[in-house]
């Protein structure tokens, strides 16, 4: 008769459970970094989206503003008061600010369809229903501080 203690093949298990330990625990805190940098991504996305929201209401006041403007030269014009060179710059600035307009939109729109790419969901495939729920939803977030 003859008796044996695997000794050696017990710390191995040990050991083996061990490190199945420590890579379960790396492979947590990889998920929660990366949780975190979706979220910064998306509050990063969401505050350039509102700066350019209202960069686009300054750039269309200032686009109302240079075609009233406008407006006011013409009618200097038509009465003798202003020059045809001052005509010209004030068409000049009223069809730069409509651009600047433009532009602004155009990246607001942008800003708004990075934010929908960080979270996931785009508006244009919700009905009214779905984007109202979607609306409360973000909403209450951000009156809580989440966002």
């Amino acid at each position: 008769a003859s008796l044996s203690l695997p000794v050696y093949q017990g710390a191995e298990v040990f050991a083996r459970r061990k490190g199945h330990l420590e890579a379960m625990s790396q492979k947590q805190s990889e998920k929660e970094s990366a949780a975190r940098q979706i979220e910064q991504r998306i509050r990063a996305h969401l505050h350039q989206a509102g700066a350019s929201y209202a960069g686009s209401k300054q750039a269309r006041k200032a686009a109302d503003a240079a075609a009233k403007g406008l407006e006011m030269v013409k009618d200097a014009y038509g009465g003798g008061a202003v020059s045809i060179s001052e005509l010209i710059d004030a068409q000049t600035q009223a069809q730069i600010a409509e651009e600047a307009e433009s532009d602004a939109l155009f990246d607001y729109l942008l800003k708004l369809m990075q934010v929908q790419r960080a979270v996931g969901q785009f508006d244009f495939f919700r009905n009214a229903q779905e984007t109202e729920k979607f609306k409360r939803r973000l909403r209450s977030q951000v009156a809580k501080g989440d966002v």
